[in-house]
């Protein structure tokens, strides 16, 4: 890492659109690589080192820029360049990731152009898998792994200690609006929830109110009316100001949704660039006002962790990974927050 970190700097520094293809980083990239293969320098079996992180996200996100071609204004470039630049100070400072933005080491896996990288990060704690208290053979989630929604609904089930049979649905490849998906919901989102008489729950918070109801240890949504009240009025300030506003740079930005700007079994709705930025301003809004109220609780909505937690823990990390808006460093205590319940066994589900 060291002997390469000088380059890696440069070339952060003077991230642009022009990195597209270019093959001097594309040579930079493949003499990294090929030093990780011949000396094993991953750490999938040891704790990574200061900085190492930080460092191989760069490595990544390189990776994927070097594959673009697109047009130096689309905002989806845009954006990535802005993290490379973001992450040199990171990078020279050996400094840890900022939160959504920590790193599972797994196994390499192969990349069409030989280039080895470790697998994309499925935030899944070590180790952390609670035993489940009842496992029902019959019903079934309908997930993504990578999307915010189905992960609110497998930490919700992880806290609660329930296992069920998982499906795993590709919505970027589209399989979410297939006609054997829309059978089982025709609003072709996910999560999707069939119980053992084939009932089917879309939504993640109608899902949290079944499981509640079903399996009401511990508790999640409150125990009285107050506490109910508070719970349901913040989760749905982290689902609207946060999920909502990431959702709109993420959609509005991403490539594979140039046609599918609303979610679900809408047809034809062309992404609208110019929310990109408008979207990021509300998350960064987002971001002051969670970690003013965590100034004054421990947890979102109160001392104690509930829904509100776990969907705000999922609009953070999306907000920072997938629409690359990162949590400010002087928002102290949201990071604080964030170690706190990312470390809770339920976080990798």
């Amino acid at each position: 890492m060291a002997r390469h970190q000088p380059e890696l700097l440069g070339i952060l520094r003077g991230a642009s659109p022009a990195l597209q293809g270019n093959k001097a980083v594309a040579a930079f990239l493949s003499r990294v690589l090929d030093d990780e293969e011949r000396l094993d320098l991953m750490p999938p079996r040891r704790p990574p080192l200061p900085g190492e992180e930080a460092f191989w996200w760069c490595i990544e996100q390189l990776l994927l820029l070097c594959d673009l071609a697109r047009p130096p204004n689309d905002p989806y470039l845009l954006m990535l360049v802005d993290d490379l630049r973001a992450f040199a100070d990171l990078v020279e400072r050996r400094a840890p990731l900022p939160p959504g933005y920590r790193l599972d080491w797994t196994e390499c896996e192969e990349r069409p152009n030989s280039l080895k990288m470790p697998s994309l990060p499925q935030r899944r704690a070590a180790g952390a898998t609670p035993t489940p208290q009842q496992r029902s053979k019959a019903m079934k989630l309908y997930d993504t792994q990578l999307a915010p929604n189905p992960r609110r609904v497998r930490i919700f089930m992880a806290e609660k200690g329930i296992s069920c049979e998982t499906i795993q649905v590709n919505i970027v490849k589209g399989e979410n609006l297939s006609k054997e998906y829309l059978a089982i919901n025709p609003r072709g989102v996910v999560p999707t929830l069939v119980l053992d008489d084939g009932t089917a729950i879309d939504e993640s918070v109608a899902i949290f109110h079944y499981l509640e109801e079903t399996h009401p240890e511990p508790p999640l949504m409150g125990t009285d009316p107050l506490s109910k009240a508070r719970i349901a009025s913040r989760e749905r300030h982290m689902e609207i100001d946060g999920m909502w506003s990431a959702a709109e740079v993420f959609r509005n930005a991403h490539p594979a949704f140039a046609k599918r700007g609303i979610p679900g079994n809408q047809g034809a709705v062309d992404a609208i660039p110019p929310l990109v930025e408008r979207g990021r301003g509300a998350v960064l809004r987002f971001y002051r006002r969670l970690d003013e109220a965590l100034g004054a609780s421990a947890f979102v909505a109160g001392d104690q962790f509930s829904a509100a937690d776990i969907t705000g823990l999922c609009a953070v990390d999306f907000a920072a990974r997938f629409a690359r808006v990162p949590v400010p460093e002087d928002c102290g205590n949201l990071q604080r927050w964030h170690q706190v319940v990312l470390a809770r066994p339920s976080a990798g589900a």
